[in-house]
């Protein structure tokens, strides 16, 4: 994955804790496209999705913004730990399947909820509400990928000179 031009490998990513060294604004990191793709997938695909369907009970964490609705923390930790799980199958530069139980899940999750706390924290509530806010409205207003146009694009891929 990149950010900002600067390119980032899974062993790199030890847990939802990002190193010191790398180069990041910690908020961003819950506004990669990924995350917002699985968020996206998961909870709001389309009208009858769980996200969309209880779009009425999201509330706001600010008393004098009750009209700016906020993805629910547990969404947004679901989807960090689905992302977190799939990359630790790189964490050696090849896709080496891990098996993935509860205890997994569970781990990936706790990990996740301390991430995300200690990013809230930092931000305080203002800027906190606004990053659960900009993350609901990215996640509600992307449009679906089209499986045709990825499949016309794969069919002008040249496979035969391509690099192995």
């Amino acid at each position: 994955m990149s950010r900002h031009c600067i390119a980032w490998h899974a062993s790199e990513f030890s847990g939802p804790v990002v190193s010191a060294a790398i180069p990041y604004n910690r908020p961003a990191l819950f506004l990669m496209s990924l995350i917002l793709e699985v968020l996206r997938l998961a909870y709001f695909r389309d009208p009858a999705s769980v996200g969309n369907f209880y779009v009425k009970d999201m509330k706001s964490s600010l008393p004098d913004k009750p009209f700016e609705m906020e993805i629910p923390r547990p969404m947004l930790l679901m989807a960090i730990a689905a992302v977190h799980a799939v990359m630790n199958w790189w964490t050696t530069g090849r896709p080496i399947p891990v098996p993935f139980h509860v205890n997994t899940g569970v781990a990936n999750y706790l990990a996740a909820e301390l991430f995300l706390d200690d990013v809230l924290q930092r931000a305080g509530p203002l800027r906190g509400h606004r990053l659960l806010v900009t993350i609901l409205n990215l996640v509600r207003s992307a449009s679906p990928a089209d499986a045709g146009d990825a499949g016309e694009d794969a069919g002008v891929v040249d496979y035969a000179n391509m690099p192995e």
